[in-house]
């Protein structure tokens, strides 16, 4: 899922995704948020989804790490 938010500080952002993950972990719901905050569209939207996608893959793998799950094949 993408959302884009346009019109919203960095700071209210920021927030809402920690409540948002605050709601998940209370209702063991379990998902990888990516966000990339820019505030003047001068990168193009192929560099932000990129750097967004990896930013949800990091999220992804700390939540692993976090629980000890181990996801490598082996």
């Amino acid at each position: 899922m993408l959302a884009l938010c346009s019109q919203i500080e960095q700071d209210v952002l920021e927030e809402r995704i920690r409540l948002l993950k605050k709601l998940m972990e209370e209702n063991t719901v379990n998902m990888a948020v990516g966000m990339i905050w820019q505030d003047e569209a001068t990168t193009e939207l192929d560099i932000l989804l990129q750097e967004t996608e990896k930013r949800m893959y990091a999220d992804k793998a700390e939540y692993y790490r976090k629980n000890g799950i181990e996801r490598r094949r082996r």
